[in-house]
């Protein structure tokens, strides 16, 4: 009987582990959400679609070229941290890259694509918005269609260094707010 109990208790430890990792990390991506400072950052989106998880917009940054010094530990594929801040339109650029996450700022986890000792090139941790299937060819679509005119940006919560992509904004609106306002005034 006792090896019985051991192997009852074995196994509630097992599932609670693997209750409990899914469960922080889902717990870790919320506590972002709800309290992580809000960054803004200008994007361009285009259409793709992976065959897993949906249809997206893939998304690329003016703040994906970091100019100014670039520690010499770096080069392509390195991990790096990018110390955040926000210029005087409230969009997000990055002040600084690291080797190590500093202690008194919000930054980003970034992998160095290229870089020289005075820029880089980086891959920031968000770079695809997630859409209900219908709405992703559209809102690319108008944002094709609007490309002089239309501002894109999206918004990424940013707590001890974890980012989450929140929402994706054309013309200062959500893009789904954006969407219903255009096909009911006809304009899309």
């Amino acid at each position: 009987m006792n090896r019985n109990l051991l192997g009852w208790i074995l196994f509630v430890v097992c599932c609670a582990v693997q209750i409990a990792v899914p469960a922080s990390m889902v717990l870790r991506h919320e506590r972002t959400l709800d309290n992580g400072r809000a960054y803004r950052f200008r994007c361009a989106p285009v259409d793709p679609v992976d065959a897993f998880r949906g249809r997206f917009v893939a998304l690329s940054f003016e703040q994906a070229r970091f100019e100014g010094p670039v520690p010499e530990a770096f080069d392509a594929g390195s991990t790096a941290y990018a110390s955040l801040d926000e210029d005087e339109d409230g969009f997000a650029w990055i002040v600084a890259l690291t080797e190590s996450p500093p202690q008194d700022t919000d930054f980003i986890e970034v992998r160095i694509h290229h870089c020289s000792s005075h820029s880089a090139s980086l891959e920031l941790p968000f770079d695809r918005y997630y859409m209900e299937e219908s709405l992703a060819p559209a809102a690319v679509r108008v944002y094709r269609d609007r490309s002089a005119s239309a501002e894109a940006w999206i918004t990424v919560r940013v707590r001890d260094g974890h980012a989450v992509l929140d929402e994706l904004y054309l013309d200062g609106l959500p893009v789904r707010d954006f969407l219903s306002q255009n096909r009911a005034s006809g304009a899309d």
